[in-house]
């Protein structure tokens, strides 16, 4: 990364030099006329087609000028007005194209490098912003990992997700901010009711999910009721007033089938107790 910085430096560098030593000429020279105005142009063209594009593109688009300007230049040499002038567009062209373009291509670099980094920092947070819990990512790591040990010491393991209901009539009424804190109280009394080796979740933007090992379902229900009886009432509290907002949850519980290997499987059979839940 840091060698590709140094090299959009010196391009960049380059570049600005060129372009500078390019104007100065055309301004001091004395015999400008509406030919050398074009063919400045042409070359800032170039310049920028190069940099959107790559130096091979602007290369080839160089050369195509190049062909073009060289048979005027060779016509007006046989009609003897060709001046010094003439020819250093021939050089002009590809030296801007493929300094420009090198820019181009180190800069793209750059910018993939960056959305790479950007990826990868993304894929190694696990934990929601908002409520401080582990998120849907970790849950899935967790959830095999927790499966595996099931299976192999033959554990009891059940896994809980529960829904807040009319979450988006809730999100429309009191905004983002409010609902935000809504759901930092949730994850605290989540916290609070569950053990301490059960692990808890926010898997989505109206869901939390608890992985609970060594423990059956008997044991989750018990849990349930708990939980819907601390969740039902939330308190709010904004500019100086307090207002106690009563909540219904959804729930599903599945005591984990050892035969089954797949965590999204298991996520998927939760979801589907959920819909059976009054």
């Amino acid at each position: 990364m840091r060698n590709l910085n140094r090299k959009v430096d010196i391009f960049f560098l380059a570049l600005i030099i060129e372009i500078f030593v390019l104007t100065t000429i055309f301004v001091t020279y004395e015999k400008i006329n509406m030919q050398n105005y074009f063919m400045f142009e042409v070359s800032f063209l170039l310049l920028v087609i190069s940099f959107y594009t790559n130096v091979v593109i602007g290369l080839l688009m160089s050369l195509f000028a190049i062909f073009i300007y060289g048979n005027y230049v060779l016509y007006e040499y046989i009609k003897g007005v060709i001046t010094n002038f003439n020819y250093l567009w021939l050089v002009i062209f590809p030296i801007l194209s493929v300094t420009a373009g090198k820019l181009g291509d180190y800069i793209n670099q750059l910018e993939k490098n960056q959305k790479k980094l950007e990826e990868e920092i993304i894929d190694l947070v696990r934990i929601d912003e908002v409520t401080n819990l582990n998120n849907k990512k970790s849950f899935y790591i967790d959830l095999e990992e927790e499966m595996s040990r099931a299976r192999r010491h033959n554990f009891h393991l059940t896994i809980m997700i529960l829904k807040i209901q009319y979450f988006d009539e809730l999100l429309s009424i009191y905004g983002r901010k409010k609902v935000n804190k809504i759901l930092k109280d949730i994850a605290k009394k989540i916290e609070l009711v569950t053990r301490v080796e059960d692990k808890r979740y926010c898997i989505g933007k109206d869901s939390f999910g608890i992985i609970m090992p060594n423990t059956k379902f008997e044991g989750a229900e018990i849990v349930k009721i708990r939980l819907i009886d601390e969740l039902r009432n939330i308190s709010l509290k904004y500019e100086n007033k307090e207002e106690i907002l009563t909540f219904h949850f959804k729930v599903g519980i599945v005591e984990y089938d050892k035969k089954i290997e797949d965590p999204f499987v298991v996520k998927d059979l939760v979801e589907k107790e959920i819909e059976y839940d009054i």
